[in-house]
């Protein structure tokens, strides 16, 4: 796991970053730290540290690395591109730099967990990481994020981390963010590389007013259970169901709501996938018994 922190100057300090590294090592990870929350960190300094961690996962064959960049963000001069705000002088780095060395440095498919304001205007670079990774950003484009759900964030997987000693994937850490962490209406959106992307609160908007089958229901008790209980669920489920109005969801509500309906959207992505896959074996075993009988009867051949 690598954690990128630029200087909190007033926001977090080196205390933050501290405790969250702990945490992440408590749960047997391996965290590298790229800057502490008050120093500057330079972009020499993170590409060297960048270039040791491939040296060190070059033997690995299925390396499954998070890193989590946690900075203050701001836009940049088109309002297009995110910049983040490593050094102390006030200099940042666009997030597509970040992508592109992540890419070349490790090459392989990365959990990225954007922590900034405004951090999805980073999503538009995502293209630029490894295939196959997924980057969520914790605020949207327009909004900045809350410094207050981010130190929640600590904490909740402390404290999950004590009750189950799980170690946690990129995955396993947004649902713990949302159910547990996040109490202000900012919405996470989540971007697979090659895949669809995932805004939190359009997927829950969408959802309103519609009822959730079992397979669903089934799936989202299933992974979150431990994190919400299981009443609480589906009384959230209930809600969802009967309301088209989301403020009729309450703020302490809204991240497990969120949750809720990214379990179900994610379900419907796995059957999606699936129908596809037999979709393309079927077309493979017709094209392949059209040609056994093109070849067996000369009459059908060209």
């Amino acid at each position: 796991m690598i954690l990128i922190a630029g200087p909190g100057f007033k926001t977090y300090q080196k205390e933050e970053v501290r405790h969250l590294t702990n945490v992440l090592k408590k749960q047997g990870n391996e965290v590298i730290n790229i800057g502490n929350g008050e120093d500057g960190v330079s972009t020499k300094e993170m590409y060297k540290t960048l270039s040791n961690v491939r040296k060190d996962l070059f033997h690995t064959q299925s390396p499954s690395t998070t890193v989590i960049v946690h900075a203050h963000g701001t836009l940049d001069e088109r309002n297009i591109d995110l910049r983040v705000h490593l050094q102390k002088e006030g200099k940042s780095v666009l997030s597509k730099e970040i992508f592109i060395n992540l890419s070349y440095y490790l090459s392989f498919p990365l959990g990225v967990v954007m922590a900034t304001c405004h951090a999805g205007a980073s999503l538009n670079n995502s293209r630029h990481l490894p295939q196959g990774s997924k980057i969520t950003a914790l605020a949207p484009y327009s909004k900045p994020l809350n410094a207050h759900d981010v130190f929640r964030f600590s904490d909740s997987l402390f404290d999950e981390h004590e009750k189950t000693g799980s170690t946690y994937s990129t995955s396993q850490i947004i649902d713990i963010y949302l159910t547990k962490s996040l109490q202000n209406r900012t919405a996470p959106i989540i971007q697979k590389i090659g895949g669809q992307r995932q805004n939190l609160e359009e997927i829950l908007k969408n959802r309103l007013g519609t009822r959730f089958s079992n397979d669903e229901s089934s799936q989202i008790h299933n992974r979150l259970d431990d994190l919400i209980p299981p009443q609480k669920i589906d009384i959230l489920l209930s809600i969802i169901s009967r309301t088209k109005d989301i403020s009729k969801i309450l703020d302490i509500d809204y991240g497990g709501a969120l949750a809720i309906c990214l379990a179900a959207d994610d379900l419907a992505i796995a059957k999606q996938k699936d129908a596809n896959k037999t979709l393309l074996s079927e077309a493979f075993l017709l094209d392949k018994q059209h040609a056994s009988r093109v070849s067996s009867n000369p009459n059908m051949r060209l």
